[in-house]
Parts: structure tokens; C-alpha cells; sequence
């Protein structure tokens, strides 16, 4: 639970000649994820970079760091950073997990790359029986900015009669 302590652990066994990668990996990885928690999330980030170029994670820590990466990289807008990230993970994994395919949604959303959005994000929507709302509403928008105004509005109306009491998806439609 001490982020001070706990960093200057990591660094010593990255700095110790005698750590393997998988070390040198696993204590950055750990230090990163505490820092995440805090005020200074490029910190996190470098450790958790540094994880990764220590290639000693089994595969599952190794996507997990990469999918926290992504997300980092997206909180920060540096989109196309993320975006790379993202392919590589899903090149790498090809994983149809939604949450990772709708970050990408979202990078591109922001990118305004509308149509891939919409490649994207749209058969992931209709492949969840309960879609997300926030998911519906990047859809709603990617539609929106992409001149698609009939699909735009059939989503509006859909969830609007799905919510009628949210005041949001009563406004966008």
C-alpha cells in the first residue's frame, strides 16, 4: 500500500544486474498499477511502458499492460498512439472482448475517422442484447458526424424509447 516504497523496490531490481526480465518486468508492471491510483499517471505509464519493453510477462499481464496503456494513452488524447497500441493488441490477441473493441471505437471517434468508427463499434452493439448506453451514444455520434442522419435518427429514436426518462437521449434525438 506505500507507492514510495514499493518504487523504490521496483527500481532496485531493475537496476540489479542479476534480475531476469520477468523481474525487471513484473516490478515495473506492479508499480505502475499502484501509481495508477494516484495523481501522476505518466509516472504510472513509464513504469508500465517499461513492462513491456522488459518482455518478461506471461501473456495475460502482458495484454492486461497493454490494454491499460491504450487507455492511458487515450486519457491523454495522444489517439493515435492508442490507436496503434490497440491494433497491436488486437492483431496480437484477436480478441473481440467489447470493452477493447469500443475503446478503438472511441480513439477513432476522436480521430474523426467516422465510417471506421462505425465498422468498428456497430457489430459490437448488435451482438450485446443490452448495449452499453455509452456505447450507443459513440455509435449515435459517429452516425451523426459521418452524414448518416437516417441511422443517426433511428438510434436516437430507439434509445430514446428504450429511456424515456433520460433527459440526454431525449435531446439527442
Amino acid at each position: 500500500e506505500d507507492a514510495d516504497a514499493a518504487r523504490t523496490l521496483a527500481d532496485e531490481i531493475i537496476a540489479d544486474e542479476k534480475a531476469n526480465e520477468s523481474d525487471k518486468a513484473m516490478a515495473s508492471r506492479i508499480v505502475g498499477s499502484m501509481l495508477l491510483n494516484g495523481d501522476d499517471q505518466s509516472q504510472a505509464m513509464g513504469y508500465l511502458q517499461r513492462a513491456m519493453e522488459f518482455n518478461g510477462l506471461n501473456n495475460n499481464d502482458h495484454y492486461e499492460v497493454m490494454f491499460i496503456i491504450a487507455q492511458l494513452q487515450a486519457q491523454e488524447e495522444k489517439y493515435a498512439e492508442a490507436l496503434t497500441t490497440l491494433d497491436r493488441l488486437l492483431t496480437e490477441t484477436k480478441s473481440q472482448d467489447p470493452n477493447q473493441l469500443v475503446l478503438k471505437a472511441n480513439v477513432l471517434l476522436r480521430l474523426e475517422r467516422y465510417p471506421e468508427t462505425i465498422a468498428v463499434l456497430k457489430p459490437v452493439v448488435d451482438a450485446t442484447p443490452e448495449p452499453n448506453p455509452q456505447w450507443l451514444q459513440l455509435l449515435l455520434a459517429a452516425y451523426a458526424e459521418s452524414g448518416q442522419t437516417a441511422e443517426a435518427t433511428a438510434l436516437a429514436e430507439q434509445v430514446a424509447a428504450k429511456t424515456p426518462g433520460d433527459k440526454r437521449s431525449q435531446l439527442n434525438l
